[in-house]
């Protein structure tokens, strides 16, 4: 069964605006992917994981870097 990402992202909005911070931080990933239809967005992305890094550490700081070359 192939991967509905519409879904996905929908569900992890969802999570995310409950201040699920996993959640946050795999809607950046998708972002900074672009994973389906979902158009390649590091500035989106970054949003996402500094969201994620706020409430839980430095393990999504991790990935704001790691993009930031990509930039």
């Amino acid at each position: 069964m192939p991967i509905d990402y519409k879904e996905a992202l929908h569900y992890f909005r969802l999570a995310a605006e409950s201040g699920n911070a996993n959640a946050e931080a795999f809607i950046g990933r998708m972002y900074a992917e672009g994973v389906g239809d979902l158009k390649q967005d590091y500035t989106v992305a970054r949003e996402y994981f500094a969201r994620a890094a706020e409430q839980v550490g430095g393990g999504a700081m991790s990935s704001i870097s790691s993009r930031d070359s990509l930039t």
